[in-house]
């Protein structure tokens, strides 16, 4: 079971491109390699936990929303 993941609320206008960045590389691009890494040598499952907010609205939170909606896709 993979349920690790960070979020980060911030306004449109405060975007910063260090925190978008560091949020996929958290939430989408490390499970997605743990997955790879770990399904080439077995015929295990893996459980990704994502977050609902990969499926509706967060004020502040499209950024965040985004990383979760992948991680579930």
């Amino acid at each position: 079971m993979n349920n690790v993941g960070t979020a980060a609320v911030m306004p449109l206008a405060d975007t910063d491109r260090a925190v978008i960045t560091s949020l996929f590389e958290l939430n989408v691009t490390a499970p997605t390699m743990l997955a790879h890494a770990y399904l080439r040598d077995s015929s295990d499952s893996i459980v990704n936990v994502s977050s609902a907010y990969g499926h509706r609205p967060l004020v502040g939170g499209a950024h965040y929303a985004a990383t979760k909606s992948a991680l579930s896709s």
